[in-house]
């Protein structure tokens, strides 16, 4: 192709360079005697960290300096510095990143790993199936919720204010549904929200109105009442280790595909509200 984007590192065929990833990435067989597989814990949801789960099934042990992670489905990043030893037998999660999904990309090369291993430098590591499909239902989002921002952008309105239903305390506000400006494709095209969830110290759901609703073909907003409270768990453990408070889903559906989950926040004020309402809800 004649065209190159930027941030993909491309350079002109006739310049003699090689992008920096093919200069990096080892072309050699895959390094022997470790099984790897990619995991993403609850705490990294919605974000792009990542951990590679490595188990040294080789009769010695091995220090890994780096790891990097290498697919089309995804934009590269710089591989993450390690000092990480494993013996005979241990499994260990080395924490890293990966990058913007290419959605427009040929996807039939397999994902791997490349570990900067001590005393053998870089070697390229096959991952196990589990790894593999993580990583594709993570760019399948990914291209979801682009063409989802096509549609509509999805946020939370500024104003919340404070309700009581049957003597429980409530924060009441809407969520906006609304069609970009700049999107005239997106016009055309419904988009079905089916459901809301909140976190484990926080209710976040519909008020007042029925779920699924959907903002039609010609509508412009779809604002939906919310109210956010405590969800009941006033258990220390809960309080203690709750990670993604403020990281509440709507569940939405673009015709004919699946529904996905897109992340809403409140802002910082309306958060430190709800903070100070489950305080009160827990005595």
């Amino acid at each position: 192709m004649a065209l190159c984007l930027a941030a993909t590192g491309c350079v002109g065929a006739d310049s003699g360079q090689r992008r920096p990833a093919e200069e990096e990435t080892p072309r050699g067989n895959d390094f022997r005697g470790l099984n790897v597989t990619l995991v993403q814990y609850r705490s990294a949801e919605g974000s792009r960290s990542i951990d590679v789960q490595v188990t040294n099934t080789r009769s010695v042990a091995i220090r890994v300096t780096a790891v990097r992670l290498y697919w089309p489905g995804f934009t590269d990043q710089p591989a993450t510095p390690k000092d990480t030893t494993f013996a005979v037998g241990q499994t260990i999660d080395l924490d890293t990143t990966y990058g913007t999904a290419r959605c427009d990309a040929d996807l039939g090369a397999a994902p791997f790993v490349v570990l900067t291993i001590d005393g053998a430098g870089a070697q390229r590591v096959e991952l196990d199936g589990h790894g593999k499909a993580l990583l594709r239902r993570l760019q399948a989002h990914e291209c979801y919720l682009e063409r989802v921002a096509e549609v509509a952008s999805i946020e939370l309105g500024p104003s919340f204010r404070t309700v009581f239903v049957r003597t429980r305390e409530y924060l009441a506000g809407s969520l906006l549904v609304t069609r970009p400006p700049s999107s005239a494709d997106g016009r055309h095209v419904a988009l079905g929200v089916t459901g809301l969830s909140g976190s484990v110290l926080v209710d976040f759901s519909a008020a007042g109105v029925k779920l699924p609703v959907i903002l039609r073909p010609a509508g412009d907003t779809l604002r939906i009442p919310v109210v956010i409270g405590s969800s009941g768990r006033c258990d220390a453990h809960a309080r203690a280790e709750s990670k993604q408070t403020f990281s509440f889903g709507v569940f939405v559906r673009l015709p004919g595909e699946p529904v996905q989950r897109v992340i809403v926040s409140p802002d910082r004020s309306t958060q430190a509200r709800s903070l100070a309402l489950i305080d009160r809800a827990c005595g």
